[in-house]
């Protein structure tokens, strides 16, 4: 029912791993690889070569049209048996399993779409994690013996590749941060009821048990793109409704018989 797999698919997300990487969390995959092995479609495309102002105005007409599906789905849902993000959104399914994720829970639906995944800098800012948690995990087993690499030249790595990921982060943060502006000014209310950059702040601070606080101290102001909708599930399709309505039929037989 959910897209599963547990990577920084946010900029909130991002900085939670990066202030405190665990090694229960799976290594991001190759960005490039993941949303452009079959390229997006028109509209959610966004040109990794466009200068930053230029990304910027792609991606308001991009987010746009997100938040503007997002918000038609409470209708088009309850149409669905299985409701599939791909078709709806018009993803490749490895797009839409990065890309979206969705549960229903106490009668309500709860969809986030995790659409910084759609800026192309902050894809090439999580490839740069991804480089500096391998040469992390290459240096702690030179140090422990358990490879026969050197450490003096992953060492002489280590700085270059930890500048590579925050000059990624600085622009990432600051595209990010100038589309949500802007959508705000446009007052995109689509973006706006579906902005979902508390949730995801939160829910990444939930994931670090006993540590809550001081890592949603970090992420609290880190900008986001996350969109966040829920609507109510018809009851058709509640949990346990048929029980329900057997037992109420019950009920009403065994009146009938006592009356």
């Amino acid at each position: 029912m959910t897209g599963g797999c547990f990577w920084s698919r946010s900029m909130p997300a991002l900085a939670g791993e990066a202030l405190c990487p665990t090694e229960s969390t799976v290594l991001p995959p190759a960005m490039g690889e993941l949303l452009t092995g079959k390229a997006l479609v028109p509209a959610y495309h966004v040109s990794p070569n466009a200068s930053p102002a230029q990304q910027q105005r792609q991606l308001v007409r991009v987010i746009s049209t997100l938040a503007e599906r997002l918000a038609r789905l409470e209708e088009a849902y309850h149409s669905w048996d299985l409701f599939d993000p791909g078709p709806y959104f018009d993803w490749y399914p490895k797009q839409a399993e990065s890309l979206c994720q969705w549960r229903e829970r106490r009668g309500r639906v709860i969809v986030t779409v995790y659409a910084d995944l759609l800026v192309p800098v902050f894809r090439s800012t999580v490839d740069k994690w991804g480089d500096q948690r391998d040469l992390a995990s290459r240096l702690t087993r030179a140090a422990r013996g358990l490879e026969e690499e050197a450490t003096a030249p992953l060492l002489a790595l280590w700085q270059p590749t930890t500048a590579a990921f925050w000059q990624q982060w600085k622009q990432a943060s600051e595209v990010i941060s100038g589309v949500t502006r802007q959508l705000y000014g446009l007052g995109t209310v689509d973006f706006m009821s579906s902005h979902g950059a508390t949730d995801e702040r939160q829910a990444v601070a939930t994931r670090y048990n006993g540590q809550r606080n001081r890592i949603y101290s970090h992420v609290c102001e880190v900008p986001t793109l996350t969109l966040t909708r829920t609507f109510p599930l018809s009851p058709r399709r509640q949990p346990g409704r048929q029980q329900r309505l057997a037992r109420h039929r019950i009920r009403e037989c065994v009146h009938m018989l006592h009356s």
